[in-house]
């Protein structure tokens, strides 16, 4: 005999006049079993979550920024062994002096997402950054031009443009800067504006 189930469709059988639900119960525990099975995948093992809120930007040079003004090096030749590293090439070698070479366009305004309280405090950040944005001292390029790695920048702002476009954005550390133009290419400045790096 068959009978519903909340679990679904279960199977009673008797045995010696008595009615058994050990499928019954196997399906629960199959159930149960696939079920978690399920928020394992989906990565919802409601207990081991953890959240949390942190307002910083990431560490370093932005992931999609790190081969700006890059080509990779040449193939090896077919047949030729694979080597264990990449080269890449800079075609663009021309130093833009300062970061207001290539902001282009008139800024309406600029949105602070982030900035270090420990480094700069609020009162200083937005004459420091009109004063970044006007000076005409500093080394430009299309690809990062330092070796030195870079922790969590001390400022992240977005700059908007009196005519309609995307807006640049802006990273700053101590020495370092990096801005993606409206045009989504990736500059990389030291400024001595902006300090020595550290």
């Amino acid at each position: 005999m068959s009978m519903r189930s909340t679990a679904g469709l279960a199977m009673a059988c008797t045995v010696g006049g008595i009615i058994q639900f050990v499928i019954v119960s196997a399906l629960h525990a199959a159930a149960d079993v696939a079920e978690q099975d399920d928020k394992g995948r989906a990565g919802m093992t409601e207990k081991n979550i953890r959240f949390f809120y942190d307002p910083k930007p990431e560490r370093g040079v932005p992931l999609a920024a790190r081969d700006a003004g890059t080509a990779p090096h040449a193939p090896s030749p077919p047949g030729g062994s694979t080597p264990n590293i990449a080269f890449r090439m800079v075609r663009d070698l021309k130093d833009y002096g300062a970061l207001r070479n290539v902001i282009r366009g008139s800024v309406a305004a600029i949105k602070i997402r982030y900035f270090d309280a420990g480094v700069i405090d609020r009162a200083r950040v937005e004459p420091f950054l009109k004063a970044l944005l006007a000076s005409e001292s500093g080394n430009t390029h299309s690809f990062a031009f330092w070796a030195e790695a870079l922790g969590v920048p001390m400022i992240e702002a977005y700059i908007h443009f009196q005519a309609p476009s995307n807006p640049g954005y802006l990273l700053v550390w101590s020495g370092r800067a990096v801005y993606r133009d409206p045009s989504g290419k990736w500059w990389f400045t030291a400024s001595p504006m902006i300090g020595p790096a550290k």
